[in-house]
């Protein structure tokens, strides 16, 4: 199940709250291309630390251009 809100900051990449892992949203509805793309974990760690990356990026960003 994937949340309805996108908070990855990229079109196309939600939540997925069973999986626990950032998805892209493509795969919602299509069960053997979700299976395909989990079935390398590398792929899925990948897209975690991209997102991670982004907001921790985002947030000094924030910070820089409020001081």
């Amino acid at each position: 199940m994937l949340t309805s809100k996108n908070t990855s900051g990229f079109e196309n990449i939600y939540y997925d709250t069973i999986l626990k892992a950032w998805v892209y949203a493509k795969c919602q509805n299509k069960q053997l291309h979700k299976r395909q793309f989990y079935e390398n974990r590398e792929d899925k760690s990948l897209l975690n630390r991209v997102i991670e990356y982004k907001k921790h990026y985002e947030a000094k960003l924030k910070d820089i251009t409020n001081s």
